[in-house]
């Protein structure tokens, strides 16, 4: 949404104050002008900025860069704009050199005046570059949105209506704890995303594009190298278990999903150099996984499930699970502090999408030992923590 503007005049020297009083950064679309023209000609009085009238009396000079500041976090123009070009494939275009708007917007279909505007917004924000008047390139970030990156992200920032439609109503997720999308769209999303294989197909690639950046961190952090077997518990179409496998060439690796999930694992698995150590099962974690594994993991699993299914989940697996055998949960955990973690992130997401809670320590430490478990240690990381799981 775009404030209305107010033209107050103030020339260069007014812009130049302005630059400085928001250090710098580049103005949000639809921000709000200001201009000090000085008390001599009706601008602010000594020791305060005068609100022209507005009825809220003199602010201090802090409270107008707190009020931009604000501005630019409660701004979603660049979030939305990022995912457009994502879903356009604009990064893809450029992958060898910069091209003018003109150029770029015949190659991915965009209006040309339309795409300028949305390049400039970009590349103030460091994902595109100016190479010269009317001239873009890629910058480091926006090298992630091309398609044949190693570790494209391109997948996981679309723009689709129907969560777009969801975060609209995140305000009844934080009145209730319910899930937005079911607000949205009368049904639960996994019921939706069984009936719409578009979102699904969707949802899949989403999480291939995350697990590529996951996989990296994973390796560095904990140690594979006498793991035989891994056991994926809800490891959609395979590519955890690629990511995993074509690392460590003795592994074995268990894909276990839905049925509709496991059926498109030939997506994945064909041509990633593993494909003969994968067995694929398809199945319903609620009833039983598949046994002899030595870890087992359950990645972004739990976090959309209330208590109740999540010990059920838990259960499951502990059943299957033989002597000296591991688990990996690998979801966020609430700690104390203010500190942005991809955690917070996820939290959002799993609140519209399913309404599910925040879980800490304690709370893991509780539905493990309800379901025969042990959390031996938590493997902290910059994505999502690794908690380790034994039988009891």
């Amino acid at each position: 949404m775009t404030a209305p503007r107010r033209e107050t005049g103030g020339g260069a020297r007014a812009d130049a104050r302005d630059a400085a009083v928001t250090r710098g950064a580049p103005e949000p679309a639809g921000a709000p002008e200001t201009r000090d023209a000085g008390p001599e000609a009706g601008g602010p009085k000594a020791g305060g900025l005068e609100t022209g009238g507005l009825g809220t009396g003199d602010l201090e000079a802090g409270d107008l860069e707190t009020a931009v500041e604000l501005w630019r976090l409660a701004d979603p123009s660049v979030a939305f704009a990022l995912r457009a070009v994502a879903s356009l494939g604009v990064p893809d275009h450029l992958a060898a050199g910069p091209l003018t708007v003109p150029e770029l917007a015949a190659a991915s279909g965009a209006d040309p005046a339309a795409l300028g505007r949305v390049l400039r917004a970009l590349a103030a924000k460091g994902v595109f570059e100016q190479a010269g008047p009317g001239r873009y390139g890629l910058a480091g970030p926006g090298q992630a949105l091309r398609s044949d990156h190693p570790l494209s992200l391109r997948e996981a920032y679309g723009l689709w209506p129907e969560h777009v439609r969801a975060w609209a109503e995140y305000a009844h997720s934080v009145r209730t704890g319910e899930a937005a999308f079911e607000r949205a769209h009368g049904v639960p999303h996994r019921r939706y995303r069984a009936d719409n294989p578009a979102e699904d197909a969707r949802m899949d690639r989403a999480h291939r594009a995350a697990t590529r950046v996951d996989v990296l961190m994973l390796v560095r952090v904990y140690d594979w190298s006498a793991v035989r077997t891994v056991v994926d518990v809800g490891g959609g179409t395979g590519a955890f278990l690629v990511g995993l496998l074509s690392r460590f060439p003795r592994m074995r690796g268990v894909l276990f999903d839905l049925p509709r999930m496991v059926a498109r694992a030939g997506e994945v698995l064909p041509g990633s150099g593993v494909e003969d150590r994968v067995e694929v099962v398809g199945g319903d974690f609620f009833e039983a996984v598949p046994p002899g594994g030595d870890v087992y993991v359950l990645k972004a699993v739990l976090g959309g499930w209330a208590d109740e299914p999540a010990r059920r989940i838990l259960a499951t697996v502990r059943a299957a699970m033989p002597p000296g055998a591991r688990l990996l949960v690998i979801e966020p955990i609430l700690q104390y502090g203010a500190a942005f973690t991809m955690g917070n992130v996820v939290h959002l997401q799993s609140l519209v999408l399913y309404g599910g809670p925040d879980r800490t320590r304690e709370d893991y430490d509780r539905l493990a030992a309800e379901a025969g478990l042990r959390v031996t240690r938590v493997v902290p990381r910059a994505t999502l923590p690794i908690l380790e799981l034994v039988p009891l």
